[in-house]
């Protein structure tokens, strides 16, 4: 689902949409839609990443955990997340990993073996 939300992203082309009248209508859909496939996203996730996942709805602007939500939710699209919902100021949920403290990783743990067949 991450890897068809990227598309989507690259697809539409948010950051261009805001530059004409007719692609500022478009972009009100492209970012319903992303931002509700990250709330899906963000109820899977949950159980690997509680508090990852909580952060990202309450930037989301949803106020009801996601325990509250539950997996039921995945049936309502739409329901948590409504058109005009204020968002937070978006905060990075995962680093970014810089080659030099990926390579200590790498001499510390390992790579896998199907990294090394690479």
């Amino acid at each position: 689902m991450v890897d068809i939300t990227n598309q989507y992203i690259d697809k539409t082309g948010p950051w261009n949409l805001s530059k004409t009248d007719e692609g500022k209508e478009r972009l009100k859909t492209v970012m319903y839609n992303s931002a509700e496939s990250l709330r899906v996203l963000g109820v899977l996730l949950f159980p690997f990443m509680p508090k990852s996942c909580e952060s990202l709805m309450l930037q989301l602007g949803i106020e009801k955990s996601i325990e509250e939500q539950g997996m039921r939710s995945l049936e309502n699209l739409g329901v948590y997340l409504s058109a005009g919902t204020k968002t937070q100021k978006a905060k990075q949920l995962f680093p970014r990993i810089e080659d030099k403290q990926a390579a200590k990783i790498l001499a510390k743990f390992g790579k896998s073996k199907e990294r090394q067949e690479r």
